[in-house]
């Protein structure tokens, strides 16, 4: 039987050259993703290696309108669902308290509404970056659930007929200006160096 492969013309590639190095074999995807959903190449996820072979995809998101700040407007693209906790990147104070997330609103074409349980502030201008958090206490200020050690490697549609399996790319050189959502700076060190694995490296061009 002929194998058909599947090409996402409406998407650029984040990945330099589409070059990259992958672990042999591949991750459950630990996320519950609707069907039909693509996780895209260079997509940061953080993966087990012990007997489960999990991946976590490292969710952040753009803010652009964070002036009510229970209803984020957020740029889309981004992996957030209904019960995931969220905190402001770089805001050590109680105000980023994580909150939980109570509904999401994708209706509009150009961003989504993100309602939480509670202000979220530490925002500049109302703008900045969300990431997932792990609890809701301040022992998660600032702080993402995942940090990541790899990226996706090749594109991953969610589908019914078999349970998702990441290909995670060891050694990649990933365009952020390609991606749909921010890489915050608590998951770099060196300017451009993946603070889990160095040999992925984040460029803006």
């Amino acid at each position: 039987m002929a194998l058909i492969k599947k090409t996402y013309t409406a998407k650029i590639d984040a990945i330099w050259r589409g070059e990259c190095k992958i672990y042999p074999a591949g991750f459950k995807l630990n996320d519950t993703l609707p069907v039909g959903s693509v996780v895209y190449r260079g997509t940061p996820v953080y993966v087990e290696f012990n007997a489960n072979r999990k991946a976590y995809i490292c969710k952040s998101a753009e803010v652009l309108d964070g002036a009510d700040a229970d209803a984020l407007k957020v740029r889309k693209g981004h992996f957030f669902a209904v019960g995931d906790k969220v905190t402001t990147v770089g805001d050590s104070t109680a105000s980023a308290t994580p909150k939980t997330i109570l509904a999401i609103d994708k209706s509009n074409a150009e961003y989504d509404v993100i309602t939480l349980n509670n202000d979220i502030t530490g925002l500049s201008s109302n703008k900045g970056t969300i990431v997932e958090a792990g609890g809701t206490t301040n022992a998660y200020l600032g702080k993402s659930k995942y940090e990541p050690n790899a990226v996706v490697g090749a594109n991953l549609e969610v589908s019914e007929l078999c349970d998702p399996v990441v290909d995670a790319a060891f050694n990649a050189v990933v365009l952020t200006p390609s991606l749909d959502f921010p890489i915050p700076s608590i998951w770099v060190e060196g300017g451009a160096s993946m603070k889990g694995n160095h040999e992925i490296k984040f460029i803006t061009q």
